[in-house]
Order: C-alpha cells, then structure tokens, then sequence
C-alpha cells in the first residue's frame, strides 16, 4: 500500500478538522432544529416538576421547538447529571442541578464532576423549606414535636428527598441542636412525600411550594412558634443520638459560620422562643409572616436549596446563549413571578458565567461542610 506524503497527510487531517469546525458552527447557529429534553431529577407533581414543567413551555415558545420534561427521579436528585455526562454536547440534553450535585462527591465516588463535566445554562430559583403536618396531627408547632420526639425517641418519622439531601441534612442540625432522634424516611420526589404524609405513612414531611394549597385548604400546617420555652437543645442527646450524631453536623447551605445558637448560654437559650423555627429561607416569607426561619432564633442556617440547568460538557457558546436567552424570558415573564410567589420560591437568576462561578463555590463549601461532618451524618430507617 502507497504511503500517504506527510505534507498531504498534514494538509488532510487540518482541513478535516476545519469542516468539523464549520459542521459544529452550522449546527450551533442553527440550533435548536428538534425538541430539547430538560431532565429533572424528581417524581412529577412536585414543586420542583411544576416550576420546570412551566419553564420549559415558556422557553420552548422562544426556542421555536419544544422543551420536553423527563422526570428521573431517586439517587438523591443526581440521575440528571449522571445522564449529562453520556449526552452529546449539542444542547439538546439539559438537566436540572440541585444543590446534592455539589454535595455528593465529597461523600461516595460519583459518574460526573461538578467543575468539568457541566456547561452551566442558567440558574433559576430556590426553595422556601419547611416542615409540614397533617392538620389532625398532634402537634401545633415544633415545640411539641420536640417533647414528644424526648419521650419517644426515633419514633417520629420525617420524609425528605434523600440522604444527604438538605431536607436531610438541615434536619439532623435541628434534631442534633434540640437533643432528639427522629426516623429519616427518604423519598425520590416532593409529591410522594406529601403523599406519604397526608396518607400517614409518616409524621412530617419537609416540603416546598407543593405543600402551600393543602395548607390553605387546611388540610395541613406548618409548624410555628408559641411561647417562650425551652426546647432548642439544653437536655443532652440520648446516648443513641449521640452516637449518631457523634461530630456536629454544619449548617447546609448560605454560610460557614458557626451557629451563633452554640455559643449562647443556657438561660439565653431559654429566652429564643419556644420552637425552632421550620422556614430554612433568610428571610420570612410573604404568604407565611407569622413563621419564623432558622435565623430567628439565634441559628446561622439558610437552606433554600438552589437549583438551574446545566448541559454537558464543552456546550458550543452559541448553544449556551440561545438556550440562557430562552430560559431568562421565561423565568422574568410575569406570569413565571406569580407562580413562584404562590410557591413561596424566589427568582435567583445567575447567568451561564455567573452561575459556572457558584457551582465552583458551592463545590469548595461542600467540600468544607463535609469536612466537619461525621462519617454518618443520620441513620436511614424505612417504615
């Protein structure tokens, strides 16, 4: 067989690299030509699946081409970006990321990294958190949760989206500071959690945006304050407790700082309230003025639990912007507001640059709340 002259092998293998350039330009400027899928890392129903759900209509009608919603939910909300990182980098695959992408690699070995195998689109919102009960439930706030949790240990149960998760881990923080030990039933999705707590198959339920119409039709509450009393944490954890939660769990999102509630002294404790508080947002949200959050009484926790859209790795630009562009219109529609004021969620928007910057952010503190945690931040028990 003749050999190819090395100055023509030269000259093929560039020209062949400059018509895959100009075929990847071409699909790029074309893009979209076919639906897009958005992954979303929860069952359907959720707060989560609706938002995305009205999301991706919207973008869909500037795109010119549907966004079609597939729901993969489990595996603590990262089945997503396992998926993003055997997609094309076309932009026709997109996922959701919650806050867990970020978390779960500084604690089992994963299929994806956060700072190499993502191209950040857009970031869109996070959650107003809470703790929910069914209205016939014997307590009227966290407080009494905590005495009962005291004379009954682990017997409570709560359902959070999976372990490790914020629910989770925010949670174990509260039951640690308030010397109790709850049962950690885990769910793929907000709607079967809400449908396990208002079929009484678990206690409480920390929710989102889902819960705000049962509440409303008074079929459920939201834990609130009452009175002065004592019941944030000056009894010591049962010895099972402690074990558990041998090392001190940190505060899951927002900030590193220490809670300032760990160095206040015990009769300061008793003059915070008489419950912790069930919203995890920085401020008090509108349709609940009367619920306090974290910060209220003395504990340095936020947890929102921020999510956005990512796509595979080494998106072209010109896919990244087309998409951003259709998902910011979408997000800043007024209509796209009002839902996410009756879902108690606020508008986080971060675009693709700024929102690469925070995955990075999120990634280290992780990286650093993990490094304070204990080897098993809270013992996983099914009903």
């Amino acid at each position: 067989m003749p050999s190819i002259p090395r100055r023509r092998l030269v000259r093929c293998l560039a020209a062949s690299a400059m018509l895959a350039a100009a075929a990847a330009w071409g699909r790029a400027s074309d893009f979209p030509v076919r639906p897009v899928t958005l992954l979303v890392p929860f069952s359907a129903g959720g707060a989560t699946d609706g938002i995305v759900r009205h999301l991706a209509d919207l973008a869909g009608r500037a795109l010119g081409q549907p966004v079609i919603v597939d729901n993969k939910p489990g595996a603590g909300g990262v089945l997503g970006a396992n998926q993003l990182v055997h997609s094309a980098p076309d932009g026709y695959t997109l996922s959701i990321l919650p806050e867990t992408v970020f978390r779960l690699p500084h604690l089992q070995k994963m299929q994806f990294d956060p700072l190499r195998d993502f191209s950040y689109v857009i970031h869109l919102s996070g959650y107003a958190l809470c703790i929910a009960t069914r209205r016939d439930a014997p307590w009227t706030d966290w407080a009494a949760v905590v005495a009962d949790a005291k004379a009954r240990p682990g017997q409570i149960s709560y359902g959070t989206t999976g372990m490790n998760s914020t629910m989770h881990l925010t949670v174990e923080k509260m039951a640690q500071l308030s010397g109790i030990e709850l049962n950690h039933v885990p769910y793929k999705g907000e709607s079967e959690i809400i449908a396990a707590l208002m079929g009484g198959h678990i206690d409480l339920g920390i929710t989102a945006g889902s819960i705000v119409p049962l509440v409303d039709d008074g079929k459920a509450r939201v834990l609130v304050s009452r009175h002065r009393s004592d019941v944030v944490g000056c009894a010591q954890p049962s010895e099972r407790s402690a074990r558990r939660i041998a090392q001190p769990i940190p505060s899951v999102l927002a900030s590193d700082a220490t809670p300032r509630y760990a160095s206040m002294a015990s009769a300061d404790r008793q003059m915070i309230g008489d419950a912790t508080p069930v919203l995890w947002t920085a401020r008090r949200v509108p349709r609940w003025p009367d619920v306090p959050t974290l910060r209220d009484i003395g504990l340095d926790m936020v947890a929102t639990s921020p999510f956005g859209i990512a796509g595979p790795r080494n998106l072209p630009p010109a896919v990244v912007k087309t998409l951003h562009d259709a998902f910011r219109k979408a997000l800043e529609a007024p209509v796209t507001q009002a839902l996410l004021e009756r879902l108690n969620q606020e508008s986080a928007y971060l675009d693709s640059a700024a929102y690469a910057a925070f995955a990075r952010e999120r990634f280290e503190a992780a990286r650093r709340q993990v490094a304070r945690m204990s080897p098993s931040p809270g013992q996983t028990r099914h009903q």
